[in-house]
């Protein structure tokens, strides 16, 4: 796959370097790594490019970087990872999903923050699941980049996740650099902006700009109405959440539960983790004529 996007200031001699520095380290080693990956390495400017930049052309660190980001997605096993693995109340409350393009025909992905709530005992699967997603919607970019909605209205200091914010920011520069285009914070409270200025330092000072905070109109701008979902004030039918877009096979939460916690009470756990999602989840199982449905 060629990336259709490479930053045309880096020369030829650098991207050489970097990939050289790279494929060294692999070469002692290969077992840690992705063999796809090292092949995007080999055939793909992008691949470095976007570590070259993030490290504003320093090619030691570029390397480093993308050494350690090689690391991780085959530690993460994101190529070979089904969707279903994950259960199926994340894709029924509609959380965190693609969606259709922006404005320069570039892949989308949504985050309700309404939603957004910390719990410890599925920090690790939330993180992968955010995590694959993103994945999924760079790779799908082609290296076009990509556009990140956060949708804040409704949201308040229950939903200031520090720790997701953090992870966020840090997996979005550590292992995705250069590819998001923008990042939209939409309908932002000014109590969730007191939250960022203590996070914003996180942020390379030279991609600080792709994030805008916007109101719903503003949205227009970046994405068109016809591809906005409903609760953006879109016309968009697609849908995002609910049982129509729970993956084939994808488990109960109670079941998966009970396989990360095997010595404990798995309903008692589910029912403290999700009760103050249960209205969430119950309305998401309603077709259009108010009926609810069972299973997908």
């Amino acid at each position: 796959m060629k990336s259709y996007r490479c930053i045309n200031t880096y020369n030829r001699e650098s991207i050489s370097r970097v990939r050289e520095k790279v494929l060294e380290e692999v070469s002692c080693d290969p077992a840690p790594f992705d063999e796809r990956d090292i092949l995007l390495v080999r055939e793909d400017p992008w691949m470095i490019c976007r570590f070259l930049f993030i490290h504003q052309h320093n090619e030691n660190a570029a390397a480093k970087n993308l050494i350690e980001a090689l690391l991780w997605r085959k530690s993460k096993a994101f190529r070979d990872i089904e969707m279903n693995y994950f259960p199926n109340e994340y894709y029924r409350l509609g959380v965190l999903f693609p969606y259709e393009p922006d404005v320069n025909g570039c892949p989308t992905i949504y985050c309700r923050g309404r939603f957004l709530k910390s719990i410890p005992e599925l920090q690790e699967t939330t993180e992968d699941f955010t995590a694959l997603n993103f994945f999924q919607v760079d790779e799908g970019s082609q290296g076009r980049g990509w556009t990140f909605v956060i949708d804040t209205e409704g949201a308040g200091i229950p939903n200031a996740d520090i720790n997701m914010l953090t992870f966020l920011i840090q997996t979005l520069k550590n292992y995705f650099p250069g590819g998001l285009n923008h990042m939209l914070i939409v309908d932002c409270p000014w109590i969730l902006k007191a939250v960022w200025s203590l996070v914003k330092n996180l942020v390379p000072s030279h991609r600080r700009e792709m994030i805008k905070f916007v109101s719903r109109k503003e949205l227009l701008k970046f994405i068109p109405k016809e591809n906005l979902p409903d609760f953006m004030g879109g016309t968009c039918t697609r849908k995002y959440k609910g049982w129509a877009v729970v993956p084939e096979g994808s488990p109960r939460g109670l079941d998966f539960i009970a396989r990360l916690y095997p010595n404990e009470d798995p309903q008692e756990i589910f029912d403290r983790l999700f009760d103050d999602y249960k209205q969430f989840i119950e309305e998401a199982s309603l077709d259009e004529n108010g009926n609810v449905i069972l299973s997908v």
